[in-house]
């Protein structure tokens, strides 16, 4: 594996995976995977190319299967053989990685759009809610129409982002 891939591309992508989902792989990218026939029809991979390895990671963790790390051993390349990045150009590596990571926020809605709108959701609501009932007086500052409008406004949007999260849930389980 050559070194940017070592120290850069697979530490970082995993990174994110694990932040984005709340889990501790050491590495999404390795190929080498053991998988019941039963799970693997239930995945209903459709991925072509570079995220499939992502695409069946995701699925397991949505699917709250068990997973477990094995150590694997990689061999050296022989002499001459040229690896697929190599073959296929220079910008290779960053092709896969932006595949991998649109992979990752495809199936991320959770994380994107329903945990954040909730909470834009509930700041809005306790700015407005209060403000509903009469002007505010904290200190000098007095808050009154124009924080309800932002408290509305923070109410609208972080409800729309939370519909737009569930409905990316319900297509993404199709």
């Amino acid at each position: 594996m050559p070194p940017h891939h070592q120290y850069f591309g697979t530490p970082v992508t995993t990174w994110i995976l694990n932040v984005l989902y709340s889990t501790h792989f050491t590495d999404i990218h390795c190929g080498m995977r053991g998988i019941t026939i039963q799970a693997l029809e239930e995945m209903d991979l459709s991925s072509q190319g570079w995220e499939y390895a992502s695409e069946m990671v995701l699925k397991s963790v949505h699917m709250a299967l068990r997973t477990a790390e094995v150590p694997v051993r990689f061999y050296k390349d022989r002499e001459g053989r040229l690896s697929h990045h190599r073959r296929t150009g220079w910008f290779s590596p960053c092709l896969a990685a932006r595949v991998n990571l649109r992979a990752m926020f495809v199936y991320g809605a959770e994380f994107f759009l329903l945990r954040p709108g909730l909470a834009i959701l509930a700041a809005g609501l306790l700015l407005t809610l209060p403000l509903s009932f009469g002007p505010i007086t904290l200190g000098s500052i007095t808050l009154s129409l124009y924080w309800m409008l932002a408290g509305f406004s923070l109410s609208v949007i972080g409800l729309q982002l939370f519909y737009l999260g569930y409905v990316a849930q319900v297509v993404c389980a199709m």
